[in-house]
């Protein structure tokens, strides 16, 4: 689990709360204030042994620690880091994905967990920045580590680029704010909210919708894929109704290859 905060200021003693799913039991808690960090994102490396907190510095982005003991690995320090945050680890723990936002000059980096050093970075659409910066809302890695998928607000926006930064494989103009970007697990789309109630899957090959899953009254919130790729579970809830009154929380899961819906959970 991941703790990145929009709006506001990120305070002090922030933790991390993590869980053995199998066991469905919690694990012990990372108190993110012992790293004297600004802990204004974090990224937790899914093998469990690495967590990425962020700095307050101007010249500091932040540093890798060791899960449990918190102790620092390497440290990421660059001119202008003032807005970094941490995006994630790529699936071998060897690179990580900062954003920084900026009026001037947003971009996104990609740097090495072994010693801190810049792999690479790529600079992202500005234009609308002059009234509010433009900032990263969601990014991840692609399950096989050679893509990236990055979604933008001021302009919105998404891109899914190589990993290396190099290369610009899509770019969709949707209009929502792209706050969760999946992809699917044979790495070949993303899928991505267009509309309210609504997730379509796109595919990278071909730039376009190959399909849709409707039937979430309630709002879609976030989503995500079964390892094997044959569902997708879509949370839903906590938005206003026409009454005003506020949704309940749902979960759905459709099978992806007939978008047929199979499971509701509440």
């Amino acid at each position: 689990m991941e703790h990145n905060p929009r709006g506001g200021s990120p305070q002090r003693g922030i933790m991390l709360r993590r869980w053995n799913i199998p066991e469905k039991k919690e694990l012990p808690k990372l108190h993110l204030s012992e790293l004297r960090t600004w802990a204004g994102s974090t990224a937790y490396y899914p093998a469990g042994n690495l967590v990425a907190s962020s700095s307050k510095d101007a010249d500091k982005i932040g540093a890798i620690f060791t899960v449990p003991k918190l102790e620092e690995t390497v440290t990421l320090k660059e001119d202008q880091a003032r807005g970094a945050s941490f995006r994630g680890f790529s699936p071998d723990g060897k690179r990580i994905l900062v954003a920084i936002g900026s009026a001037e000059s947003p971009e996104v980096r990609v740097f090495d967990t072994s010693n801190g050093q810049r792999l690479a970075a790529h600079k992202l659409d500005a234009s609308n920045s002059k009234v509010n910066p433009t900032h990263v809302r969601s990014a991840e890695f692609s399950p096989n580590g050679k893509m990236i998928v990055i979604g933008t607000i001021n302009p919105i926006k998404i891109y899914v680029l190589t990993a290396d930064l190099s290369a610009t494989l899509l770019t969709l103009e949707l209009g929502l704010f792209p706050d969760c970007l999946k992809f699917t697990p044979d790495n070949e789309m993303v899928a991505i909210k267009n509309g309210r109630n609504s997730i379509e899957m796109y595919s990278i090959k071909t730039k376009e919708a190959v399909k849709t899953f409707d039937g979430n009254p309630e709002g879609a919130n976030g989503w995500c894929f079964s390892p094997d790729g044959a569902w997708i579970a879509i949370g839903s809830g906590g938005h206003p109704d026409d009454k005003g009154k506020t949704s309940p929380g749902k979960v759905r899961v459709f099978e992806v290859k007939t978008g047929k819906l199979v499971a509701e959970l509440e």
